[in-house]
């Protein structure tokens, strides 16, 4: 068979690409370059790179070549190699080369070529360019073309150099910018231009706009609310709705967090510009204030939440802070409002107390594993001992399976009552008396305790002063100190007093310890 050559592809081809798509970070970045690759008799080469987020940073960026000179490519952001055609011709005589760029910005749209040619034959030799670069903007719309020429031709011993650039800008007026430059051997010309055409429009005042209302609507708006649960721990309660919540009303958790956002107008920043119309009256807002329940909510107990904002929709910002500034700026949309206090159901509105029957495990441990297994429950949860002791005795914990079942001998059998206002809890022990009752103290009008809500008879609840100092044989309340009786007292801090009370007298014999007043032997006398 005969030798037959293969003749190269008149269009071959190589591209790399590389590209990262992060669904949680909410980003694309795609990288492509062209190498090795040919068109008949040109060979072509360059790089592209995308990058685009849609999170609390949006962003996009498309630039195959590069970027506009005047143009400051975002940090990190790649250095691109413009797209280059070259002409390969045996000796490289004549050389051909032409170079471009396009991209796209989320406000500007750019392009631009570069044209070298050069050819020599004997003593003649010439060489020149041609090129322009054209920004875009698209918000305001307006536009700037740079074009640029040179030529330099030589033969023994003459010289011709050609030196042109100028500029187009517009719309009204459009104006038309040009120098150039002739040196013929040793003689020199140069003239300049700048004609204007058309006349800018007259320049008339911006409306004013009143901005405070649609911020008020805004963050008046059930929807730009939201709660969260607790950050790490346990919840210690579950919610639900109330038949007499309104609806778009937010659940809150009493111990999460509570949110309001809007996006009319960036907070705490001065506002130039709102809608193509200016500030009326206040350019600047901030929360100053939050109330929970009718009681301010201190500054630290509350944070900025972010949102991205486009600067030049609220300032007048230069033609260069437009190109190089960030399309997008985290800037303050509202508050958070942490976890300030916990309150139980009924502390405000006896209409939200919910009555059921309880059953409790009680257990007398040794005082000195008792008030270290509190101080270690106190201090893995995060929660003061009054706040545990409070939601264990009366909470979910309280009402589980594992309280209702097991060490029979240490629990309280509850009988069901009726009151004449529903359904109470009613605590008998034969062999403790009759109803048990934990009653508060500083009873209000409303039935408000500092230890809770008010009880009625035979009923039961988590108070303040729910525990009692007592001689553990006989559970018997005993006085301790200087008290003139027995005195009922918060868990945590009876037993602080048991602690003073050891370390300040000699050891009597007596047996002491802490218990709720409910399992106190105290004869029926409350």
């Amino acid at each position: 068979m005969p030798n037959q050559e293969v003749s190269p592809p008149a269009i071959d081809l190589h591209l790399d690409v590389v590209g990262e798509i992060d669904i949680p970070g909410k980003r694309l970045a795609v990288d492509a370059a062209l190498y090795d690759s040919r068109v008949v008799n040109w060979s072509v080469d360059g790089q592209m790179a995308l990058r685009s987020s849609w999170g609390t940073d949006p962003a996009f960026l498309l630039a195959v070549g590069g970027f506009h000179p005047a143009y400051d490519a975002p940090t990190g952001f790649p250095t691109l190699d413009r797209v280059r055609v070259s002409l390969d011709v045996p000796g490289g005589n004549p050389v051909v080369e032409l170079t471009g760029y396009f991209a796209v910005t989320s406000n500007t749209l750019q392009v631009g070529a570069q044209a070298y040619a050069a050819f020599e034959a004997g003593p003649f030799s010439a060489k020149g360019t041609l090129g322009f670069d054209a920004l875009f903007y698209l918000d305001p719309f307006r536009f700037l073309i740079d074009v640029a020429a040179t030529l330099d031709v030589r033969v023994e011993g003459f010289s011709l150099a050609i030196d042109f650039a100028g500029s187009f800008s517009g719309p009204t007026p459009y104006r038309l910018r040009g120098r150039i430059s002739v040196d013929i051997g040793p003689l020199s010309f140069s003239a300049n231009a700048n004609v204007a055409l058309g006349e800018a429009p007259p320049v008339e005042p911006l409306p004013r706009a009143t901005i405070l209302p649609e911020l008020v609507a805004a963050l008046d708006r059930s929807e730009n609310w939201s709660a969260a649960l607790p950050a790490g721990g346990t919840p210690l309660v579950s919610l639900r709705r109330s038949p007499s919540d309104a609806e778009g009303e937010v659940t809150a958790h009493p111990l999460g967090t509570l949110t309001v956002r809007q996006t009319v107008v960036p907070l705490a920043y001065r506002i130039e510009r709102f809608g193509g119309a200016v500030p009326s009256t206040h350019d600047s807002f901030r929360i100053a204030a939050v109330r929970v329940g009718g009681d301010p909510v201190m500054d630290r107990a509350r944070s900025d939440v972010l949102e991205p904002f486009a600067p030049g929709q609220y300032r007048s910002l230069t033609a260069a802070e437009k190109l190089s500034g960030d399309d997008f700026v985290d800037l303050a949309a509202g508050t958070t409002v942490v976890d300030t206090g916990t309150v139980h159901g009924g502390q405000t509105d006896q209409a939200n107390v919910t009555r059921t029957r309880l059953s409790y495990e009680q257990r007398v441990p040794d005082e000195h594993s008792d008030g270290a297994r509190e101080t270690a429950t106190a201090r893995s949860s995060g929660h003061s001992p009054a706040t545990v002791a409070a939601f264990s005795a009366a909470g979910d914990v309280a009402n589980s399976g594992a309280r209702r079942t097991g060490e029979a001998a240490f629990s309280v059998r509850a009988a069901e009552t009726r009151a004449a206002d529903g359904v109470a809890v009613d605590l008998r022990d034969a062999r403790f008396g009759d109803a048990l009752t934990a009653a508060g103290t500083a009873e209000d009008s409303d039935g408000i305790t500092d230890g809770g809500v008010r009880t009625d008879e035979g009923s039961f609840q988590v108070g303040d002063s729910d525990h009692v100092v007592v001689d553990l044989r006989t559970l018997e309340p005993v006085a301790i100190a200087d008290e003139d009786a027995p005195t009922p007292r918060g868990a945590h801090a009876a037993r602080e007093a048991l602690a003073a009370h050891r370390a300040s007298t000699s050891p009597d014999g007596r047996r002491l310890g802490v218990v709720p007043i409910h399992r106190a032997n105290t004869g029926g006398a409350r």
